[in-house]
């Protein structure tokens, strides 16, 4: 075995970069909250509700996705 060998077997492997996050329509709140994180800001209006995130609003009904701003 040579020493170019060995130093290889030695060395880890680096993970491949994490895939962008993205927001589906159909997703629920927590999915959206898992992919983006805490919103900057929330409105409750009844069945509505939207998040507001940097540059971005999610907009829910009755808690799912339905449109993305």
């Amino acid at each position: 075995m040579t020493a170019e060998a060995s130093q290889d077997s030695g060395t880890p492997i680096s993970a491949a970069p994490a895939a962008p996050t993205s927001v589906e329509l159909g997703q629920s709140t927590d999915q959206v909250q898992a992919a983006l994180g805490s919103p900057a800001r929330v409105a409750n209006l009844g069945p509505k509700t939207i998040y507001y995130y940097s540059g971005m609003k999610v907009v829910f009904k009755d808690g799912k996705v339905t449109d993305v701003q």
